[in-house]
């Protein structure tokens, strides 16, 4: 496991904080507020992948382009603009990238709106015992301003823990399951 340290810069804004909120975040490890506040942010790491069976899971990890099983080398950029992070995690030259913003809701808590392309995936936060938990909620088909929600029968289903490892770094477990897929990919280990 690679055990480059990168610095990690705050500045006045955190997506992450303002979703989980002041009480929330501050239950959540340094570690993982280091990894999700401010920017930007760069980390870097090894993570384990695995990918699922079959040649539906291969066809959608091709035209998906998922990084391949193994253990890969990985680097995390983060950068904020106005209020949106754009992440974009490097496994060994396979590019998976995303956007990510509050998304507001009429008389409840904020969620976190995360958008691969037209996909958008809409979480809920949870600190538990100093880990930050991904509750998936929703998925959308989002085209310009139109949101379509994806039926539960057709959605992805998305689990996601970041939490402090032993080493000062972040321990990271992301589980995408497809209807008919299981797993279409996971991958885990540790950041720096």
């Amino acid at each position: 496991m690679s055990h480059t340290v990168a610095k990690l810069h705050e500045s006045s804004f955190s997506l992450y904080r303002s979703v989980l909120g002041d009480e929330a975040w501050a239950r959540l490890a340094p570690e993982v507020r280091r990894l999700h506040g401010g920017s930007p942010r760069v980390a870097f790491g090894e993570l384990s992948v695995r990918r699922g069976a079959g040649w539906w899971a291969r066809m959608l990890g091709a035209i998906l382009r998922l990084p391949p099983a193994g253990r890969r080398p990985v680097s995390l950029e983060v950068v904020e603009e106005a209020g949106v992070e754009a992440w974009t995690r490097d496994f060994d030259g396979y590019l998976l990238a995303s956007r990510q913003s509050v998304k507001p809701r009429q008389g409840a808590s904020p969620m976190l709106c995360e958008r691969f392309g037209p996909l958008a995936l809409d979480f809920r936060l949870r600190a538990c015992g100093g880990a930050l938990v991904f509750v998936h909620v929703a998925s959308h088909l989002a085209l310009g301003g139109l949101r379509l929600r994806l039926p539960r029968w057709l959605s992805p289903r998305v689990r996601a823990c970041a939490s402090a490892d032993e080493d000062d770094g972040v321990a990271i477990c992301v589980c995408v399951d497809v209807p008919g897929v299981r797993p279409l990919l996971r991958y885990e280990g540790c950041l720096r």
